[in-house]
């Protein structure tokens, strides 16, 4: 029974210095602050005028604001990459054509 007790003891310090050192790197869990700015920022500006293409930071992540319609914007991470060649994105089903000019309109 002792060496059981020891072994969970390891395994609980294991997973707690795991997290602590800000283990998962990827994943959902790691990919949570990211959708939860971008979730953030889409609020604070639903259903103002979309006809300028914003850039704003928050909590340390850039994001665009590129307007897709008089009233609506997909918002674009630009600082993050998500992996597989994807961006996180809002809304993030379904397709916005983003020009490049508006692109080019950030530098």
């Amino acid at each position: 029974m002792k060496k059981v007790s020891v072994i969970i003891g390891v395994v609980v310090t294991i997973a707690a210095l795991a997290w602590m050192a800000g283990w998962p790197r990827s994943g959902e869990l790691a990919e949570k602050p990211v959708y939860s700015s971008l979730q953030s920022v889409e609020l604070e500006h639903r259903g103002v005028v979309a006809d300028t293409t914003l850039l704003v930071r928050k909590d340390s992540i850039t994001l665009a604001g590129f307007p897709i319609s008089s009233n609506e914007r997909v918002w674009v991470v630009l600082n993050r990459p998500r992996g597989e060649g994807r961006v996180f994105s809002l809304p993030e089903d379904g397709e916005a054509q983003v020009g490049c000019q508006l692109v080019a309109a950030l530098m």
